[in-house]
């Protein structure tokens, strides 16, 4: 698993797909990943793992983690592809409910829709709408900023 994927795993497990937000002063969890530089001891708090989260050289606010996370997650075709085979598979239901009934065909249900969801929740995030739009472009766009 590439390094932005770990990242992306242990932003989810202190922010779950469906709940609300986080309590900030909940204990963190244990990190599953060792991440150089992220505090992981008994008493961590949610928003302290949170903030060191944002901070981390990893983090999806830099340009440079955002485009092999996206590419490892939605594919070169930004999951046609996927959706098209889905759709074959799963005949006459939304899309939702393709995903759903493959999770548990699978035995992998709520954990496929929530790292479905990485790309929208964590890397576009509510203030880089233009990684959405091009996610190819996104790297040479948002240079200057991170730089």
């Amino acid at each position: 698993m590439i390094p932005q994927l770990q990242w992306l795993h242990e932003v989810e497990r202190v922010c779950p797909f469906g709940d609300d937000k986080p309590d900030p002063f909940a204990e963190a969890p244990p990190l599953d990943y060792p991440l150089n530089g992220l505090a992981d001891r008994p008493g961590l708090r949610v928003g302290q793992r949170v903030s060191g989260l944002r901070r981390h050289q990893l983090s999806m606010e830099l340009a440079r983690n955002r485009q092999p996370a996206w590419i490892v997650l939605l594919g070169e075709d930004e999951q046609r592809g996927f959706a098209d085979d889905l759709a074959a598979v799963v005949i006459g239901v939304s899309h939702r409910g393709q995903l759903r009934q493959a999770a548990g065909e699978m035995g992998i249900v709520g954990w496929l829709e929530a790292v479905l969801s990485w790309p929208r929740r964590f890397i576009v995030g509510t203030d880089d709408q233009v990684v959405a739009a091009a996610p190819a472009a996104a790297g040479s766009a948002n240079h200057a900023a991170d730089g």
